[in-house]
């Protein structure tokens, strides 16, 4: 008590704020703060936390490590020097890793990984989950697409009227996409039954929105809208924000699980009732009622027949690579080392969904090269590219191009990509690339 000041606040300001506070006043510190679920969210909380962990680094500090998992290899390192003696040690004593958490998979790395006593085909052979269905890398396309196609349509209400969006152009591209996915596979694989009725169930129900928005907003909303001289109001602009705070909620979280119902209230608790353009304020806030109230129950719905039917999905999947250059992991707290083999392979676990492409590309531009994910040979991707953009990539194949519904100066394209010659097609598409699809 008498050698350290310990200081307890609740703090309402910007992190910028807070770091400046943290440097000079304080040697231990517990901070509160609001944090919302999004991806855009959770990123702004990763980056100001690895600058207060860097700001404790600096001073000889360190931070609290059952926390969110965020720091850096590096900054772990640093704040607990002795890491990896107590490495060591579990190395010694549970040489199987069998006791684990998502801590040790974030920082369990030594330097100087061991060689692995057994062959990778060996360790391969005592993974019974090692193996993924190669097919789900086109199956999770259409997916995909309904994050894609909600994320074009929130960009577009930023500047324009809904009446101006292609709802039923989305609704053909969904399905045309579907078609092409449905040919691909039953050419390649088996028929996986229990997907493509998820597929339609959710396109079915995509169908139905765009449809019922197209008609309302050719007809009712866009004579409001013409009431209201064209000029957004405040619940078009709330409208806005919402549809792209759904989309940042869904990249990592399934959509039944976004609060539909805490944006309802929100619109009514927050948006001014009484302003310019009454008509059009009345008829938008009633409108955003309906659909909230509809989704949200919906949701509802879908969420307890999911749960039920699937359970949980693995968050993570394990890749081969080559030998991996020093440091290529040390920014990467999703990505484990799981064994480095005698010919100079390495097993590797990476974090699914949303994360995998964005952990892909990052490690390739660190020089890793991978030989196989999930036991494929094979993984299918998509890039935003200029329509009149021609193959020249090093290796893969187009598969489909279609422009992009609200820009036709540009198109989207599916590559299939062998997996030995992903970094060549990455490195070469540099930033275009819009998702690439696990299994």
């Amino acid at each position: 008590v008498n050698t350290i000041n310990v200081s307890i606040r609740y703090a309402k300001q910007d992190p910028g704020t807070l770091l400046a506070w943290a440097k000079n006043e304080v040697f231990a510190y517990v901070l509160y703060y609001k944090q919302g679920t999004s991806s855009a969210d959770r990123q702004a909380v990763t980056e100001w936390t690895r600058e207060l962990i860097e700001a404790a680094n600096s001073f000889g500090g360190s931070y609290y490590l059952p926390y969110q998992i965020v720091a850096t290899k590096q900054q772990f390192h640093t704040a607990y020097p002795n890491a990896d003696a107590f490495f060591a040690l579990k190395a010694k004593l549970d040489p199987t890793y069998k006791f684990r958490n998502k801590l040790w998979d974030a920082y369990y790395q030594p330097g100087g990984q061991p060689i692995s006593k057994i062959s990778l085909e060996e360790r391969l052979k005592s993974l019974p989950n090692y193996k993924r269905d190669e097919a789900q890398t086109y199956l999770t396309v259409p997916e995909w697409l309904l994050v894609n196609i909600p994320a074009e349509y929130a960009q577009f209400l930023t500047n324009h009227e809904p009446s101006g969006y292609p709802y039923f152009g989305s609704i053909g591209q969904f399905w045309s996409y579907y078609k092409d996915i449905y040919t691909i596979t039953s050419k390649k694989y088996p028929f996986n039954w229990g997907y493509h009725v998820m597929v339609f169930v959710i396109g079915s129900s995509f169908t139905v929105e765009n449809a019922l928005k197209g008609v309302y907003e050719a007809t009712v909303g866009r004579l409001t809208e013409l009431t209201a001289g064209n000029e957004m109001t405040d619940e078009d602009r709330f409208a806005a924000k919402v549809q792209q705070d759904y989309v940042n909620f869904i990249r990592v979280t399934p959509w039944y699980e976004y609060s539909f119902i805490a944006q309802l209230k929100t619109l009514w608790r927050e948006t001014p009732i009484l302003a310019a353009h009454p008509l059009r304020k009345l008829e938008r806030r009633l409108a955003l009622s309906f659909e909230y109230m509809a989704k949200a129950q919906y949701g509802m719905l879908i969420k307890l027949a999911t749960k039920t039917a699937y359970g949980e999905e693995d968050s993570e999947m394990l890749a081969v690579s080559e030998k991996i250059p020093a440091d290529a992991l040390k920014n990467e707290s999703k990505v484990k080392m799981m064994d480095q083999f005698a010919d100079s392979t390495s097993l590797l676990s990476l974090p699914r969904y949303e994360e995998f492409g964005g952990v892909i590309q990052r490690l390739i531009r660190q020089g890793v090269r991978f030989k196989e994910i999930a036991g494929n040979q094979e993984i299918f991707l998509t890039a935003i590219m200029p329509e009149s953009w021609k193959y020249d990539l090093p290796a893969g194949e187009m598969l489909m191009s279609r422009p992009m519904l609200t820009d036709p100066n540009r198109k989207r394209v599916g590559i299939i990509v062998p997996v030995k010659s992903l970094n060549e097609v990455v490195l070469k598409l540099e930033n275009s690339i819009e998702h690439i699809y696990d299994y």
